[in-house]
């Protein structure tokens, strides 16, 4: 009964004290009764087991909802941080009207801009499926070379 009422309390100090009173009401009413007094102290035991795991149930309980809340609100926060930042970088490499591209290390383009398909005159599509070296004129040895390092 004291975990029920503790469970559906408001906040975890009402629920505390709501268990701290039954058991005080519990140990008087153990205390009155026409038990014998190995009865009546195996009672007193299970009253105060109850009421303080129960309160300390509730604590916990409590104090975990917290910090679950702040954690959501934590990466609640970081996620509006990323998308900004990506919101950000994506109009600046989309507004420079200079070619900008981004390639991973064997060459291969990952990203190009409109500048870039502008300047080269491919599609986006096209310039994704191509590497440095395919736009480079054969001409420019010294430009592969120092790639290549």
């Amino acid at each position: 009964f004291p975990v029920m009422v503790a469970a559906t309390a408001w906040r975890a100090r009402t629920a505390v004290w709501v268990l701290v009173g039954l058991t005080a009401l519990g140990l008087v009413l153990v205390a009155n009764s026409q038990l014998s007094e190995d009865l009546r102290k195996i009672a007193w035991a299970e009253l105060a087991v109850v009421g303080v795991g129960g309160g300390l149930a509730v604590v916990l309980r409590r104090h975990f909802e917290r910090r679950e809340a702040r954690h959501a609100e934590l990466a609640a926060e970081r996620t509006r941080q990323v998308v900004a930042v990506r919101d950000r970088y994506r109009s600046l490499f989309e507004v420079v009207g200079d070619a900008v591209m981004v390639a991973d290390q064997s060459g291969k383009f990952v990203e190009v801009n409109e500048g870039t398909c502008r300047q080269l005159g491919y599609t986006r599509g096209e310039l994704l499926a191509m590497r440095i070296q395919d736009i480079i004129p054969k001409s420019d040895e010294g430009f592969a070379r120092r790639w290549g390092a």
